[in-house]
């Protein structure tokens, strides 16, 4: 196919075959390019009234806003004040009215000064200026006047006072022992094979010094080396709401044989 195109013998002989072709090719187009309009044409005339006129009628461009209210000024009334003259010169009137009003003031009530008329001359004794005797006699008497207040001081009650001696327990007092001399056993009680313990009271004062030591019990042999060795002891004072206090207390001392 390819020869026969470039042969010249094809060139020459093609060119009327080519030219035939493309009219009919352009009658054939023409045709149907009628057929369609037609048809077209014919299925427009076919469609409702009401879609016709929605496709074929614009919408209608939006109404304009409306011009504004037009301002009336009314106009106010010129008030006319006339102004009142009046004068000190007394003018008669041109015409003499029929009525006259007949104006009645009120007479002011006289100041009552020194009683009331007819009233008793010289008053009531012990009556008030301006009032009415007999009034005041049926009054109740007025209520007598409050009895003065009596201002009491109370005193504040006195400080508590530490006591003069207090009792302690004797394990209690034994921690506050500061200086303690054991007793020497009696020579006569250790070749007697006498042993036991002795039970005093003693009397501690404020210094922690033993004033005084009572015997309770104890062997007769053991009772006044006991004594004199307590009576070196020492203690540290005893304090009660802040102040030193005098103590009695008990002590034991006991003898045991080695």
């Amino acid at each position: 196919m390819l020869q026969l195109l470039g042969t010249q013998e094809f060139s020459t002989v093609g060119k009327p075959k080519v030219a035939r072709s493309a009219l009919w090719s352009f009658f054939v187009h023409t045709f149907v390019m009628l057929f369609l309009l037609s048809m077209a044409y014919w299925r427009v005339d076919t469609l409702p009234e009401r879609l016709t006129a929605s496709m074929l009628v614009a919408p209608l461009p939006p109404a304009p806003p409306p011009p504004p209210a037009p301002v009336i000024k009314t106009a106010r009334a010129a008030v006319v004040r006339v102004a009142r003259v009046y004068s000190p010169v007394l003018t008669a009137p041109v015409s003499v009215p029929q009525h006259v009003a007949n104006i009645v003031e009120a007479m002011e009530a006289p100041e009552l000064v020194g009683g009331v008329i007819g009233g008793v001359p010289g008053g009531i004794p012990g009556g008030v200026p301006g009032g009415i005797p007999g009034v005041i006699a049926m009054l109740p008497p007025p209520p007598p006047p409050p009895p003065p207040q009596v201002v009491v001081k109370v005193a504040p009650p006195p400080e508590p006072q530490a006591p003069a001696r207090v009792q302690v327990d004797s394990e209690i007092q034994a921690a506050k022992l500061l200086v303690m001399i054991q007793p020497d056993y009696p020579l006569m009680a250790k070749q007697a094979r006498i042993q036991g313990a002795v039970h005093m009271t003693a009397i501690i004062d404020r210094e922690g010094k033993i004033t005084e030591v009572k015997v309770l019990d104890g062997n007769p042999l053991l009772v006044e080396a006991a004594r004199c060795a307590v009576a070196k002891w020492r203690y540290r004072p005893t304090f009660l709401h802040g102040e030193a206090v005098e103590v009695v207390t008990n002590i034991v001392v006991k003898f045991h044989l080695s």
